[in-house]
């Protein structure tokens, strides 16, 4: 094999190439320094805890009811609940409490902030609880809000509760998670139907026809076409269960 001088090699190349090919010769680690610094950590998301089983539910209840039997007791009026449930909340977040008390204190919490009736601080409740255990924090919000909506709560009620369901359903369609985003509609209809005021009516109605035409648009048999328009290449056909999943 013929050998080309190092004239014949660097022909051609620019000064500016040729400098940048010596620097890296010399400075080999200052270019994988700059690299790595650029590059942000990854953190794993912490592993949710399991759902405590119904025998330790049963006994970690009775020990938090006895623990704060008073204010359970003097717990009658709305605001009396409300601010029990606050209570219950910061000691579920508490880490040094046992796990399963833990569990306990969220539901307490979000059964007294359900009758009180607060709907926002239910649902956080709810987020709160999913932090840590492996709840389905969807189907619980949603089933919160439905138990809102057909209750006899006053009006000012059922808005916060429509209003609750509307933000969570827009979330879940960016989510695409459009089964559930129709369950939160369908409380917010029966819950706008209950303050007799037909603009807020109309609007729930209208958002649920958007939000259920968006889902077959994007479930239908252009499903790859409509989720990722900028890859056509990508069919229902490659992915059967993808599109069908919804």
């Amino acid at each position: 094999m013929s050998k080309f001088p190092a004239e014949r090699l660097n022909r051609g190349w620019s000064s500016a190439a040729c400098w940048a090919v010596a620097i890296a010769t010399v400075l080999p680690g200052s270019f994988t320094m700059s690299l790595t610094a650029q590059e942000p950590a990854v953190t794993a998301p912490a592993a949710r805890l399991p759902i405590p089983g119904e025998a330790e539910q049963r006994e970690a209840t009775k020990f938090v009811r006895d623990l704060f039997a008073d204010e359970f007791a003097a717990a009658k009026k709305p605001l009396e609940k409300n601010t029990l449930a606050n209570s219950l909340l910061k000691q579920a977040n508490d880490p040094t409490n046992s796990s399963v008390n833990q569990f306990v204190l969220y539901q307490l919490a979000r059964d007294l902030a359900v009758s009180a009736p607060a709907v926002e601080l239910a649902c956080q409740i709810i987020v709160e609880q999913g932090k840590k255990f492996a709840i389905d924090d969807d189907a619980e919000i949603a089933a919160v809000l439905d138990k809102v909506a057909a209750s006899d709560a006053p009006a000012n009620v059922q808005v916060e509760a429509i209003g609750q369901a509307t933000s969570r359903a827009e979330i879940a369609v960016r989510e695409e998670k459009f089964d559930h985003a129709l369950r939160l509609l369908r409380g917010a209809l029966t819950a706008a139907r209950k303050t007799r005021e037909p603009e807020v009516l109309k609007e729930i109605i209208e958002r649920g026809r958007k939000v259920t035409a968006q889902s077959k648009e994007f479930t239908g048999p252009n499903w790859g076409e409509k989720r990722w328009p900028h890859r056509p290449m990508i069919q229902p056909r490659i992915w059967p269960s993808v599109a069908t999943c919804g």
